[in-house]
């Protein structure tokens, strides 16, 4: 078993990269796990610059991880809004809808009963 003791600070990799004389891309800021694609693209370009600004005003780390979760909901707020309306809608109808099962299911049993 090996390890590799790298640190491990996106901006930081960056930075080494781009000093970097190999005339390769190193891309080592794939040493830092970001999270899935669709989350690594929210990580690197909005998150991190967001993180590295709330933390160099000197702010509490519990505060400055509640501060990007509300900002994060606020920013997908439109997004999952119809979803929300949609869920309340169906909650008002349910009643209605459970009414409308049970005299469908009694009609049913009256017409099978006729049958017979």
């Amino acid at each position: 078993m090996s390890f590799i003791l790298v640190p491990n600070d996106f901006r930081l990799l960056n930075d080494i990269e781009k000093q970097s004389s190999f005339g390769k891309d190193l891309e080592m800021q794939h040493l830092v796990y970001l999270g899935w694609p669709l989350f690594r693209i929210i990580n690197r370009w909005f998150t991190i610059y967001v993180f590295d600004f709330l933390t160099g005003m000197n702010i509490n780390m519990g505060i400055v991880l509640i501060l990007i979760t509300l900002l994060l909901k606020l920013i997908t707020y439109p997004m999952v809004k119809k979803s929300y309306m949609s869920s309340a809608k169906m909650r008002v109808l349910k009643p209605k809808l459970d009414a409308a099962t049970a005299q469908f299911n009694s009609l049913k049993t009256k017409c099978k009963s006729n049958e017979l």
